[in-house]
């Protein structure tokens, strides 16, 4: 979903790249066009955010299965936990998309990601699923959501 009433944001004010569950997943276990697009950002000095609340769909609790996020994770050793103003600001942004008659509400997670990324603007949440998080992210004009 392209949305072209966005600011572009570029690499000369570094920002933050928030990772969904997804774009986590593939990025751990070497997907190619993941980490292009993720290296385009982090050349310029953006830096990665992992939402704890995206462990939560990420991982199974099972160390063999979820070994490649888990190294990714102590990687990038940057884990932010959602605390109450992201919480408010997640509840917010769910409650303008069951307003707006756009069909299901989207996640906590999404609204808890959505939300992180709008704190933290600009930034840049990769995911492999881009509808909820861009009609959460619509009146956010310093966060784009990209696919991966």
């Amino acid at each position: 979903m392209a949305r072209k009433s966005k600011a572009k944001l570029s690499g000369k004010i570094p920002g933050r790249i928030v990772l969904d569950s997804g774009a986590l997943t593939k990025l751990a276990r070497d997907d190619e066009y993941s980490l292009g697009v993720w290296k385009q950002f982090s050349l310029h000095d953006w830096v990665s955010i992992v939402p704890a609340v995206i462990l939560l769909e990420a991982l199974t609790g099972d160390s063999a299965r979820d070994a490649p996020e888990n190294r990714l994770i102590k990687k990038l050793d940057n884990t932010v936990p959602c605390d109450e103003v992201q919480a408010r600001v997640g509840a917010r942004m769910r409650q303008r998309q069951s307003k707006g008659g756009r069909g299901d509400v989207p996640s906590g997670v999404d609204a808890a990601v959505a939300a992180l990324a709008e704190i933290s603007a600009p930034s840049v949440i990769l995911t492999t699923d881009p509808d909820d998080l861009s009609a959460l992210t619509d009146d956010s004009p310093m966060v784009r959501v990209v696919k991966v």
